[in-house]
């Protein structure tokens, strides 16, 4: 029997992809969710003929806010507050169990098939690049911390063999040294030990002041 083709899955419309990779690129030096949102919205206006667009989140007193609106945002607030005519149609935003907001849509008619496929995968990638992004910033944040850390170390150790040289005592002493000279005078000792480091503060002041 001669095979039958499968049916080709319709091919998306360029600006649709580009929507796509539009809001995936969360990398990039000018984004801000802000800006995400409102592209969201703003493509499922222009793509998507819904006739409004909006994210809601919930405000500072705890109620629901529409926010980073785009299309007919009168008809958006006004639908919420007093059933202007319109079908509205909620999208949840977030992956995971991590809630983002929800996304409204307003339209003469429900979304459905394509354009419903279409908005629920504009929604999931504008989520995915968002926690994506907020996962590598928080990531950068703690290699920064751990790597200021590890250089304050390093330098507590240098200063550590500084003044155990010229002390001619213990490494361990010479830590007890440099911290009590930095109680007692209430600095860092972080700070007071890049001075030791780079020669800027003479070992013979910390281990006088211990003397004393």
């Amino acid at each position: 029997m001669p095979k039958t083709s499968e049916p080709e899955a319709p091919a998306l419309e360029p600006e649709l992809l580009r929507a796509f990779v539009d809001l995936a690129d969360t990398l990039a030096d000018d984004y801000t969710p802000a800006g995400l949102f409102q592209r969201l919205t703003g493509y499922c206006v222009t793509l998507l003929g819904a006739t409004a667009a909006g994210v809601l989140l919930v405000g500072s007193q705890g109620e629901p806010e529409i926010r980073y609106a785009s299309g007919d945002t009168d008809a958006l607030l006004g639908s919420r507050r007093t059933g202007v005519p319109g079908f509205g149609q909620t999208i949840p935003l977030g992956l995971r169990g991590e809630a983002l907001g929800t996304l409204v849509l307003l339209s003469p008619e429900p979304l459905s098939g394509g354009r419903l496929d279409a908005a629920r995968a504009l929604a999931d990638i504008a989520s995915v690049g968002m926690l994506q992004e907020r996962a590598i910033r928080h990531g950068a944040t703690r290699t920064g911390q751990l790597q200021r850390a590890l250089d304050s170390r390093i330098v507590i150790e240098q200063a550590k063999g500084v003044l155990a040289c010229a002390g001619g005592i213990p490494v361990d002493a010479a830590f007890e040294r440099l911290r009590a000279y930095c109680r007692r005078n209430n600095l860092r000792i972080g700070a007071v030990a890049d001075a030791v480091a780079r020669a800027l503060l003479p070992p013979a002041q910390i281990l006088r002041d211990f003397a004393r």
